[in-house]
């Protein structure tokens, strides 16, 4: 087994942070390779260390003395290391760097530092090897990942160690340090998982995985227990930040399940992400980008509109949200950040490049984004936000989601609606008063291949006086489908009281196993020689068992016989 976790900045913010993820890295011996990004914020008004580098390299570029900032950061690494009582020189290390800023140093080898000091540290704080991300991470000259030639090397370099990897950068084929963009660290950790197969990748945050809506705006949303890795994709698109889309692409190609966690809350499930999840209908997760404009045009005549369009907003150095094109009506969605000048100008160049029938331009608009899994569940989501006062200006799709249109005033009162709306609708599925309502329904999905077998197992154990399997009634003993389906018809109760106790057993010995490897103390889990056979295995897999005929123990024939 082997897990691949990567922790966040906030996860690096200082030595009580840390000591929590040291606590996390032993309660797991499968997590062999850790990836962190640099010491983040200690709190709001605080400053993250990626963002104090990039201020020391525009002094440099002012002529203005960075002393004082980079002061700050030095005191930040010392602190750390002096608090966990590391080894580390990390004074050495600062000094280089300090050497480099009056020498000359590019902007993204500066920047790169933060997770490099951080890797340094925790890698000293959990007695795993330091491997630098430079060593392994190949970016070709273009931007992209050598991912052959990346993942090659790091099979090399890891293998048989624990390692702990700066995220966040890599080296291109003259041997420059390159960075990803903001977030990348998650990215690294994605390729690292993918290039060692790793049988999960976790992504340790400050919040307890997905949730359904904005916690901002709406208090206490419901986690999202799974997700498919296209979901997650298309959240990330329209504006859920929770982890960069480019951090999924190395897991959905490898098909390695990734579980997005809070390290503050680790007993908590978090989010799985995976290639398939239960089906169900409704929207079960809401994203949002504000302030937003909208350019149509009507060229029902020309067949090149959308190409031309597109060209238009390249020169305008404008991004688009979104473009589409449906029977001669171009829609394209527009960052309001350039301002409206700029924007007006915009429209009058896409109405000489594409001549269109007519031009118009709306401002101050926000997308409302509802992850939906069935189509039936839109226009439940329409009349909600309609009936709250914010009339819909259009109705997209991007893949997995349904784009509401709406004034940039009227988002917040449009999402609050639209949840409402939500929760009504999937209230009492599965059995709970709300969808994905708590740790324990997430325990159930994480487990089902294993916990609904064992509590069928007990309820029918319970259901027949505790007598061994193989004293059952014949269509239990033998599985047959109709009657096992019967049974749990009736006693869906019973089989729900034995699921909960395993819940409850699993919270208890994560906690004891936590408080054990805090303390330096190891559990080992007792390996069976033998299955018993009044067990759950045996009544599940009784082919792989000397049973007769009728599902009853073997008996060898008497040397008399």
């Amino acid at each position: 087994m082997l897990k691949v976790a990567k922790f966040g900045g906030s996860s690096m913010a200082d030595a009580k942070q840390f000591e929590k993820v040291r606590d996390i890295v032993r309660a797991d011996p499968a997590r062999k390779v850790i990836v962190v990004s640099a010491a983040g914020k200690r709190s709001a008004d605080d400053h993250k260390l990626t963002d104090l580098l990039y201020l020391c390299y525009a002094h440099l570029q002012y002529g203005v003395s960075c002393d004082a900032v980079f002061q700050m950061i030095c005191d930040r690494y010392i602190a750390i290391r002096d608090e966990c009582g590391l080894n580390v020189d990390i004074e050495a290390e600062l000094d280089v760097l300090r050497q480099q800023l009056r020498s000359g140093i590019s902007e993204e080898e500066l920047v790169s530092r933060g997770e490099y000091f951080s890797a340094l540290l925790m890698a000293d704080y959990l007695g795993y090897s330091f491997l630098d991300a430079e060593l392994w991470v190949r970016f070709r000259f273009d931007g992209t990942i050598d991912k052959e030639a990346s993942y090659a090397a790091l099979q090399r370099l890891a293998e048989g160690r624990s390692v702990v990897i700066p995220g966040f950068y890599g080296v291109t084929p003259d041997g420059k340090i390159r960075t990803f963009s903001r977030g990348g660290s998650d990215i690294t950790g994605a390729l690292a998982a993918a290039a060692l197969n790793a049988d999960v990748y976790e992504n340790w945050t400050d919040v307890a995985g997905v949730l359904a809506a904005d916690p901002r705006l709406i208090q206490n949303p419901a986690p999202v227990g799974q997700l498919r890795y296209e979901e997650l994709q298309t959240l990330s698109r329209v504006g859920m930040q929770i982890l960069h889309e480019d951090a999924v692409a190395p897991v959905r190609q490898a098909q390695i399940p990734l579980r997005i966690c809070n390290a503050f809350e680790p007993e908590k499930p978090g989010t799985l992400v995976r290639p398939q999840v239960e089906p169900d209908g409704g929207q079960i997760c809401f994203a949002g980008r504000r302030k937003l404009a909208m350019l149509r045009l009507s060229c029902p005549q020309e067949p090149d509109a959308e190409t031309k369009l597109a060209d238009v907003l390249e020169q305008a150095r404008l991004s688009p949200f979104s473009m589409q094109s449906v029977c001669g009506e171009l829609t394209a969605l527009v960052p309001m950040e350039p301002g409206s000048e700029r924007l007006h100008r915009l429209r009058e160049q896409a109405a000489q490049a594409l001549r269109p029938q007519a031009c118009t331009l709306r401002e101050n608009l926000s997308v409302l984004a509802a992850l939906c899994r069935s189509t039936a569940a839109v226009p439940e989501l329409l009349r909600a936000v309609e009936t709250s006062g914010a009339p819909v200006h259009l109705l997209q799709k991007c893949g997995a989601c349904a784009l509401l249109l709406v004034n940039d005033s009227q988002y917040e009162q449009s999402l609050r609606a639209a949840y409402a709306a939500w929760r009504r609708q999937c209230a009492g599925q599965h059995g709970c008063a709300h969808y994905y309502p708590d740790a324990y329904y997430a325990f159930t999905l994480e487990n089902e291949g294993w916990l609904e077998d064992y509590a069928l197992y007990m309820a029918l154990k319970t259901a027949n006086g505790m007598k061994s399997w193989t004293k059952w009634p014949r269509e239990y003993r033998k599985r047959e489908p109709q009657a096992l389906e019967a049974f749990k018809a009736e006693n869906e109760e019973e089989i729900g009281f034995w699921k909960f106790l395993q819940y409850e057993f699993s919270i208890q010995w994560k906690k004891l196993k936590a408080y054990a490897n805090a303390n330096n103390v190891q559990i080992l889990g007792d390996i069976p020689i033998y299955v018993s056979a009044d067990s759950v295995d045996a009544w599940v897999g009784g082919p792989l068992f000397e049973l007769d005929a009728d599902c009853l123990l073997y008996t060898s024939p008497s040397p008399r016989d």
